[in-house]
């Protein structure tokens, strides 16, 4: 029985060619999904063009002094909103933010709503000087 994974497929963000076929390798799969939520993330809102919405514009945090659980949670809620607006293949389950110094940590636990399985990406930054 064939699953509706299969039939998403995206293109990476940096381009590899196929050996044999001489054509570029599309992501496919579990991986596909996890590049596309991980583009969500990383995308400043505005950057796209003809869609000012897309992105959650997370980089601005790396300058912010101190985020306490109160400052976080409009991130967060922009974070579940955009994945659930942008990229309908999952369900987001939770949400983990850890900030330190010059560095955040975000985990993201989600749904894959074909398979009813559960896969997570965890994305940090860091502020370089």
């Amino acid at each position: 029985m064939k699953t509706f994974l299969n039939t998403y497929s995206d293109f990476p963000m940096f381009f590899t060619k196929n050996q044999f076929t001489r054509d570029i390798n599309p992501k496919k799969g579990v991986v596909a999904i996890r590049e596309s939520v991980k583009n969500i993330v990383l995308t400043n809102a505005g950057e796209r063009a003809f869609d000012p919405y897309f992105g959650c514009s997370i980089y601005e945090l790396l300058f912010e002094s101190a985020l306490d659980s109160i400052r976080m949670l409009p991130l967060k809620m922009k974070l579940v909103n955009n994945i659930h607006t942008y990229e309908d293949r999952v369900s987001v389950d939770e949400v983990k933010i850890t900030n330190e110094m010059y560095a955040i940590d975000i985990t993201i636990e989600y749904t894959i709503n074909s398979l009813n399985t559960k896969d997570k990406i965890t994305i940090s930054l860091e502020r370089t000087r």
